[in-house]
């Protein structure tokens, strides 16, 4: 109910009032149930999965749990002092000893969110700078050998540097620079396609599900660009017919989602959306 009457509805019901409740009830409150006496989920920071402490509370930002509850915070801090590595990014791995800048990123995103004000936030930025690769974006492999951007991970730094760009961390990076950059990479590719053959890099991309977690898909993508709000340009075309084809198959309005768990999309129909323009690189 928040989601929709935020994005979609014109009611001019009590926004704060349906945000609230969302600790109250439902999948809002089964989440919060579910945390342990040790202030964390599934007895784990990152793992086991979906079920951590990591993916528990992305999927609380992704419903709109209030962003002043203390249970998410607690637990983020805890998560932020165990994991933040001298890389400046979040390590989460038990062998390589190197941070992940998927994990980075995600992390990043719901401490801004949650409104956590942390010296180490900044930090982060500095290791998007360090870790962005030559084609505008970043791989969660670079340190692995790839140099190529990964959709993936792109995604969820733009997601991260745009929340610190509205939060107001105070850095030396340039991160509409970054975001600028990661952007440029994604329309390059109009979002989803292979730059070599024009086709779906990978086949799920043009399936949309719920909770996407870290993974990429073009209604995520979309909703990522509105949150920038890009102008419209012809590079996002193809993501509109695909999402509008979809809806048309469903019927009734609806999206065909492959759902876990039930909740709302936070999107705008397509005939109202402003989307994207190409940035200089």
């Amino acid at each position: 109910m928040y989601q929709v009457n935020r994005d979609l509805l014109d009611t001019g019901i009590n926004l704060n009032a349906l945000q609230q409740n969302i600790a109250l009830e439902g999948w809002g409150k089964k989440l919060l149930d579910a945390q342990g006496k040790d202030g964390l989920w599934g007895r784990g920071y990152y793992s086991p999965k979906w079920v951590s402490t990591h993916y528990t509370i992305l999927q609380m930002m992704r419903i709109g749990f209030p962003s002043d509850h203390m249970a998410p915070k607690v637990a983020l801090m805890k998560y932020l002092n165990e994991k933040f590595s001298s890389d400046m990014g979040i390590d989460v791995s038990a062998t390589s000893k190197k941070s992940d800048v998927c994990v980075t990123a995600m992390v990043l995103s719901m401490l801004c969110y949650f409104k956590i004000v942390d010296d180490r936030m900044s930090d982060m930025l500095t290791y998007f700078e360090k870790t962005r690769l030559y084609d505008g974006g970043w791989n969660c492999n670079h340190a692995g050998g790839d140099f190529h951007s990964s959709v993936h991970t792109t995604l969820s730094v733009l997601d991260a540097l745009e929340r610190a760009r509205r939060f107001g961390i105070k850095s030396n990076v340039d991160v509409d620079d970054l975001i600028n950059s990661g952007m440029t990479f994604m329309l390059n590719h109009k979002l989803y396609q292979s730059h070599r053959a024009g086709q779906p890099m990978q086949k799920q991309f043009t399936r949309f599900s719920f909770p996407p977690r870290w993974f990429f898909d073009v209604m995520k993508a979309m909703d990522q660009f509105q949150m920038h709000d890009v102008p419209q340009n012809e590079n996002f075309d193809d993501s509109l017919k695909l999402i509008c084809k979809s809806k048309e198959k469903v019927g009734n309005g609806r999206f065909k989602i492959n759902m876990q768990e039930e909740s709302t999309l936070r999107w705008k129909k397509p005939d109202k959306r402003v989307v994207g323009t190409p940035f200089e690189h």
